[in-house]
């Protein structure tokens, strides 16, 4: 493996990754190239986060159309991700209902396992769900981030401006000062995205095993 250096956001100073040697293509990358080229990353970005060289992000789009199109800064993919993350931003900026569960499980004996069976591949004990508990939750709006989306969504307002995004498990909090930069944009897009997604995906697991 080889080493790619990206800089902390931070402090400035690069961070060292590991590249994976002849790394394989895999389609989940099409959505998160998608998002990153929406938020305005780099090709040098994507291989970052990827864990390849720009080089193999470069093969990768002449080899396969989807990925191609995902990190194509006009293509209409990129267009249904900015989309995302504004509806993502604008979500957490109003505020919304989610559901919570929270499930109970437990290890019981499987029915399908012989154990005079020598060649029985079905395992001793399988996971089933004892209980599940669904609750419905709100999420309040943000103001900080209903800031950011009137001067940037609406004429009227021109204020000098610029964001500091101080986030949290539960919440992102935004001070808008100065003047805006992409850089502060980019870092909004994909703090909003995470904590939405994070919420949305929200589910407490317990397992009991007997």
């Amino acid at each position: 493996m080889s080493d790619s250096c990206n800089p902390d956001s931070t402090t400035g100073k690069a961070i060292r990754r590991k590249l994976q040697k002849g790394a394989k293509y895999n389609y989940d990358f099409v959505q998160v190239a998608s998002r990153m080229v929406a938020a305005g990353m780099t090709e040098k970005d994507i291989g970052y986060v990827l864990g390849v060289k720009p080089t193999t992000i470069s093969k990768w789009k002449q080899r396969y159309a989807e990925f191609a199109l995902a990190t194509n800064s006009q293509s209409s993919a990129k267009q249904i991700a900015v989309s995302h993350l504004v509806a993502n931003g604008l979500r957490s900026a109003m505020g919304y209902d989610y559901e919570e569960t929270d499930q109970v499980l437990e290890m019981v004996d499987n029915p399908d396992y012989d154990e005079d069976d020598e060649n029985c591949k079905e395992p001793k004990l399988i996971q089933v769900l004892k209980k599940e508990t669904r609750k419905l939750k709100h999420r309040p709006p943000d103001k900080d981030m209903l800031m950011f989306f009137l001067l940037n969504l609406s004429d009227d307002y021109h204020n000098t401006r610029s964001i500091t995004i101080d986030q949290t498990k539960k919440q992102i909090n935004v001070n808008i000062t100065g003047k805006l930069e992409s850089s502060d944009i980019r870092k909004l897009a994909g703090a909003a995205f995470q904590t939405a997604d994070a919420l949305d995906k929200k589910s407490k697991v317990i397992e009991s095993k007997i």
